[in-house]
């Protein structure tokens, strides 16, 4: 190992000029553009050195892997799904009526643009939560919380499209609300799927024991029971479908947050290794 470096390297000053990139400790030749020589790259040689120097790298790039980003991506991806469901609200020019009654005839806009601005809201406000019981991030995490989002920006679309047709009677209207319900039923298996990623050991700030890790499933999954309701009930009545979906934002305006499912039962995790 060199002097002043790890396995994975250093900060190496080259002209005078200072670098903070991190190296993993690798054998290199050839040369710079600029004329200092380096060596190139080449396959562990399978020592135990090597070895160690590879793990510890990987190691630290999983360890680089940054909360805030997620958080922050997150944040951004969310913000712009929910301004875009303003952008269906409109009402016809002057010259269709007085603007009271086209108001009123546009209740569905205004009824589902509803729904799905608390139920946005309400994703914010849990993912905020469960994100910020996380202590670390890795790839799996990054990739659930992605499909997540991707549901998250469908809503928008999905919205115009059930408000279109909610009140059509006719099978497009059941159409369109199922097509609404399966989206968040999405949206709910992506929080399942970050709850079940975070009851491994060491990925949370708080343990949830095993002998409740059934009932906080439960608990979590009331979105995903709830919405697969919704989808059944879109092919029955699209505005009663609606009307469970709305409901359903009621209750978890009003439910606790994943915070709230630590009790003070639950063990806290010390501080990890720095």
């Amino acid at each position: 190992m060199r002097a002043g470096g790890g396995p994975c390297g250093g900060l190496k000053d080259r002209k005078n000029e200072t670098t903070s990139n991190l190296r993993c400790d690798v054998e290199w030749n050839g040369e710079f553009k600029d004329g200092l020589r380096r060596r190139a790259p080449r396959p562990s040689d399978r020592t135990p050195r090597s070895r160690l120097a590879t793990a510890i790298c990987m190691y630290a790039l999983r360890r680089e892997m940054s909360k805030a980003r997620l958080e922050a991506f997150s944040d951004g991806v969310i913000a712009v799904a929910i301004t875009l469901l303003a952008l269906d609200l409109t009402v016809p020019e002057p010259g269709h009526g007085d603007l009271l009654t086209q108001l009123g005839n546009h209740w569905p806009q205004f009824a589902a643009y509803a729904v799905s601005f608390f139920t946005i809201g309400i994703i914010w406000v849990n993912h905020h939560a469960r994100v910020s019981l996380i202590a670390v991030v890795d790839r799996t995490l990054l990739f659930i919380n992605l499909v997540l989002l991707l549901f998250v920006v469908l809503i928008p679309f999905v919205t115009a499209t059930m408000a279109t047709y909610l009140t059509s009677g006719a099978e497009d209207s059941h159409i369109a609300m199922a097509v609404y319900a399966v989206v968040l039923e999405g949206m709910a298996l992506s929080f399942t799927a970050m709850f079940e990623w975070s009851l491994r050991e060491g990925r949370t700030h708080i343990v949830v024991p095993l002998e409740q890790r059934h009932r906080e499933r439960l608990r979590t999954s009331i979105g995903a029971l709830v919405y697969a309701a919704v989808f059944v009930v879109a092919f029955v009545s699209a505005p009663l479908s609606l009307a469970l979906a709305g409901f359903t934002a009621i209750y978890y305006i009003f439910a606790p947050v994943p915070q709230g499912a630590a009790g003070p039962e639950l063990q806290e995790l010390g501080p990890g290794p720095p």
